[in-house]
């Protein structure tokens, strides 16, 4: 089968270390000897009364789960004599190690099984055990290239990428979209979808499930080794620019270092909560072109937030609880939300600006708070007509000491449910468009902090559209 030109001529798409697996299915890091061992010296009394060391070989495997809460698990199966009571007994902290590695991982067990009915001289001992975070399976030491994955990253976008594989003699095509960002002007940071992308992610928003939907890979500019530390740090703010662009918490695991002798290293990265594929609206659009091409510039701007001490300690804040607003509970949505338009204006003029103090801070209006915010950010406080309910509910609070405009309707939603009374009944569509337009409002400001000059979706109009102050 001859090169299709309009395949080859684009670039070749990062080759999975770990190949992409079916919505929800785990990914299987390592498979063979093990030895397991207390984490302080132990010993043990052996079947003929002599003490030896507690330390038991044996078999397994370690695996990433794909769900909520990514997990590295460890399966450990042994089978000897009856001293393996010992290692069944032992209620301390246990060690891996995995052969060729020597280096022990300290890991949680969460269960234990023994075997020893059939005949008590070949005990059967099996253990599954959580491996403790950041933990390096193998050599570590400089790479040429630190690959890793993302788990429900909503957006197959980017330039075409080729993915070739050879079966049986013949060459065949399929392409990957790749996103490129390139950071310091030292490090690029590929993202290519898996080929199958888009089905992929259709079935996993209906199963309302996790899968891997991507594969990374950070490089130095210059093809300079590197320590996997100093990019291992970069994939923290990654994971809070990309959950801010999808305005979800997706997922960053399996990160693992590729040395110059393509020897492979594997570090068990902790991961924070993901968010399941349900639909959820983002400003981000991936049919905005315009928007696509500035995603790249977005991140070097989000980086040099990232490097402020005040905003390195505040935008993971700032960030998660946006993604948690823009969930499926629009209550508590809603509350979220304003809370943490609060904690920005605090940040923006408290900490940053140092114009308030946190006496004044209590004594002001949110209502006012929010309005000050929108006017620096050339955001109008109208009511925008798509939102019929708040609008109703603006003319019926109006007086001369309310405007009755959005950000005191929001405020008037938001305080009945915190404060609830018998008399007052909040409807569906009252807090929907509350909560709809809270997360609208924090969304455009964080674009404002980050100095963005694009489009975006407007969540509200339901149309792509530039910026206000832009």
């Amino acid at each position: 089968m001859e090169d299709i030109p309009e395949l080859t001529d684009h670039p070749l798409a990062i080759q999975p270390i770990y190949p992409f697996t079916d919505i929800g299915e785990s990914v299987l890091l390592y498979e063979g000897p093990m030895t397991v061992m207390p984490l302080h010296h132990t010993m043990a009394t052996t079947s003929d009364g002599v003490l030896s060391s507690l330390r038991c070989e044996g078999s397994g495997k370690v695996i990433c789960t794909v769900q909520s809460m990514p997990r590295y698990n460890v399966h450990f199966k042994t089978l000897g004599d009856g001293s393996l009571l010992d290692l069944y007994n032992f209620s301390g902290i246990l060690q891996l190690d995995l052969e060729g590695n020597g280096t022990p991982h300290p890991m949680r067990v969460i269960d234990k099984h023994i075997d020893s009915s059939a005949d008590f001289n070949h005990t059967k001992v099996e253990i599954t055990a959580l491996l403790d975070q950041d933990a390096a399976l193998g050599c570590d030491g400089p790479v040429g290239e630190l690959q890793f994955y993302l788990i429900n990253f909503p957006f197959d976008i980017g330039n075409t990428a080729t993915i070739r594989e050879d079966t049986e003699r013949k060459i065949r095509h399929t392409t990957a979209n790749r996103i490129h960002l390139n950071y310091d002007g030292r490090w690029n940071i590929d993202i290519d979808s898996r080929f199958d992308s888009s089905e992929v992610w259709r079935e996993t928003r209906m199963r309302d499930s996790y899968t891997l939907t991507h594969v990374c890979r950070i490089t130095n500019e210059h093809h300079n080794a590197f320590a996997s530390a100093d990019a291992l740090e970069i994939m923290e703010p990654l994971y809070w620019f990309l959950s801010f662009v999808s305005s979800s918490h997706i997922g960053i695991v399996l990160p693992t270092g590729i040395t110059p002798t393509s020897e492979q290293v594997a570090y068990a990265m902790s991961c924070g909560p993901i968010d399941s594929a349900a639909y959820r609206h983002t400003w981000f659009s991936q049919y905005d072109i315009d928007g696509r091409q500035l995603l790249g510039p977005l991140f070097n701007k989000f980086m040099d937030k990232w490097n402020d001490p005040i905003w390195r300690a505040t935008l993971p804040q700032l960030i998660g609880r946006y993604a948690s607003a823009n969930g499926k509970f629009i209550d508590s949505g809603l509350v979220t939300a304003f809370s943490t338009l609060e904690t920005l204006y605090w940040i923006k003029y408290g900490l940053i600006a140092q114009s308030i103090k946190a006496k004044d801070l209590k004594k002001s209006q949110a209502s006012a708070k929010i309005r000050e915010f929108l006017s620096l950010a050339s955001i109008d406080p109208d009511i925008p007509a798509p939102l019929m309910a708040l609008s109703s509910k603006g003319q019926e609070i109006q007086d001369p000491k309310n405007l009755g405009q959005l950000p005191e309707v929001v405020t008037w939603v938001r305080n009945k449910i915190v404060h609830p009374d018998t008399g007052t009944k909040l409807n569906f569509d009252l807090m929907d468009q509350a909560h709809l337009a809270a997360i609208w409002y924090l969304e455009l400001l964080l674009l404002k902090e980050f100095n963005y000059e694009g489009t975006y979706f407007n969540r509200v109009s339901n149309k792509t559209e530039p910026v206000p102050w832009a």
